[in-house]
């Protein structure tokens, strides 16, 4: 997958940045477990203005078997997940 050919209709925004730890990470993963196969990317709003939980959750410790890869993002806030090809319609 070529990550800069994404279109905007096939990015997934998700905000977990008012969540505590253990809430994200089961919203994180059930997000992807029911993901649409239409998403090639998930854009995760973690902040990070509040301290670095959920960044380090979602950029350091997080996986689930769709993802392909992460992209930090220069907005520290954010982080985006791509989806492997094969989950993909």
């Amino acid at each position: 997958m070529n990550i800069l050919e994404i279109k905007e209709e096939e990015v997934f925004e998700l905000d977990i940045h008012n969540m505590n730890r253990r809430e994200a990470e089961f919203y994180l993963k059930l997000s992807l477990d029911n993901l649409s196969k239409q998403y090639k990317e998930v854009k995760v709003i973690h902040g990070y203005h509040r301290g670095k939980a959920l960044l380090e959750m979602v950029r350091e410790r997080f996986n689930h078997p769709k993802l392909e890869t992460k992209l930090i993002s220069i907005n520290p806030g954010l982080t985006s997940l791509f989806i492997k090809d094969e989950y993909l319609s």
